[in-house]
């Protein structure tokens, strides 16, 4: 090739770059396609707003525009962007405009769902089947965002039975709880439990023959405040407590939890009779759910009072298997009057708890309906004695909506 031919060609390549770069629309729709399979999203959009303009005249590229803005999660300018081409006449019997607009929308909701608003979620997942019918992540939103009960009573009934050295007691439990959530904000919850027994003459703590005599009753009553948003949650409750022999028992507790799919929580609880003895615990522990059905829990229980401290190990599993759940709660360690928010329940006998655990089996028999049984056992010790509490017990949760 002679110098002069290579000199015409340098000149020609030259020439056509320019004219590329003076039309900056020349092949800028193909050049955007192919950034945004590359993953370069933004340099996708920079391509597109260079050749014409952020709120352009053209139709089909204001739609790619939106579009782009929708896959780089900008949902609200994607809704402005959508809603702005459904008024124009060129989007008549353009369904991308109308599935656009609908996974806006659907897009919107599961912000508001990570940002701990149910409510305003439900909405936009609504309105995003009214603009698109078939948008499966909207229905996703509202199947896994059901609008809470108005109320959720539940009512537990079992027997109990606790030992300490050769006097056994045996006997009923009653426990009832009532949930009622305020506009997604917080939920109330009062309960209530109520156990009477009386000690067995039999050798056997399941003994019903027999001599029956000094019985033994505990009356418990709970208020609780939670509230759930997103990465975080708390509770606190108010309690009272009063044992037959045994001073009444007041004090309250709080929860506060951060992280969905895995994260912490912290509990502390006071507990008071009065002019006779304090009592406060703290228990940290870390939750942790390496797949949708497997749940797994390890924490500790720091008890202070004027009997001394004492700690125990606490570890709890969880399976999730719809319509079943299981849940295994299990400590090995000295607890004295043992605050449980699950339940709630106290250890209100003032035997020290060595160890124990629960496990509790719920069956959802329909959207409204949910039947559990629950089993607990508990080692006892108490000047010297040694004895076991154990219940076993029936329940039912009723949604009303």
């Amino acid at each position: 090739m002679t110098p002069a031919i290579g000199f015409v060609l340098f000149w020609l390549a030259g020439a056509v770059a320019d004219e590329a770069e003076a039309d900056p629309r020349a092949g800028a729709w193909d050049r955007s396609v192919q950034l945004q399979l590359d993953g370069d999203l933004a340099g996708a959009e920079r391509i597109m707003t260079r050749g014409w303009g952020s709120t352009p005249d053209n139709y089909w590229v204001s739609l790619r525009l939106a579009y782009l803005a929708l896959l780089q999660g900008r949902a609200d300018e994607a809704i402005r962007r959508y809603q702005a081409l459904r008024t124009r006449p060129e989007a008549e019997g353009d369904r991308d405009v109308v599935r656009g607009h609908g996974s806006a929308l659907a897009a919107k909701g599961w912000q508001l769902v990570n940002g701990g608003s149910a409510a305003k979620a439900r909405a936009q997942f609504r309105q995003a089947l009214a603009v698109d019918p078939d948008n499966a992540s909207a229905v996703q939103g509202l199947t896994l965002i059901a609008p809470p009960p108005l109320a959720s009573p539940e009512l537990w009934t079992g027997l109990v039975g606790h030992s300490l050295g050769v006097y056994r007691y045996l006997g009923f439990a009653l426990y009832g709880n009532l949930s009622v959530p305020v506009q997604d904000w917080f939920v109330v919850r009062v309960a209530g439990r109520y156990v009477s027994s009386a000690r067995a003459s039999g050798r056997s703590a399941l003994s019903f023959g027999g001599r029956r005599e000094s019985p033994w009753t505990l009356d418990e009553a709970y208020l609780s405040l939670a509230r759930s948003k997103g990465l975080w949650g708390g509770e606190i409750v108010g309690a009272r407590s009063a044992t037959t022999g045994q001073a009444t028992l007041w004090g309250g507790a709080g929860r506060l939890r951060v992280g969905t799919f895995w994260g912490g929580q912290l509990e502390a609880v006071y507990l008071r009779a009065s002019g006779w003895a304090r009592n406060v615990q703290v228990l940290p522990a870390l939750y942790y759910w390496p797949v949708a059905a497997v749940g797994l829990q390890a924490g500790a229980r720091l008890t202070h009072d004027d009997r001394g401290d004492s700690a125990s190990a606490n570890a709890g599993v969880s399976l999730r298997l719809s319509p079943l759940a299981l849940h295994l709660r299990g400590h090995l360690g000295e607890e004295r009057w043992a605050f449980a928010f699950d339940g709630p329940s106290l250890a209100s006998f003032d035997a020290v708890t060595s160890y124990g655990g629960s496990a509790t089996l719920l069956w959802s028999a329909s959207e409204s309906w949910r039947l559990a049984v629950q089993g607990e056992g508990e080692r006892l010790r108490a000047e010297g004695a040694i004895g076991y509490y154990w219940s076993a017990s029936i329940g039912v949760q009723y949604s009303v909506r």
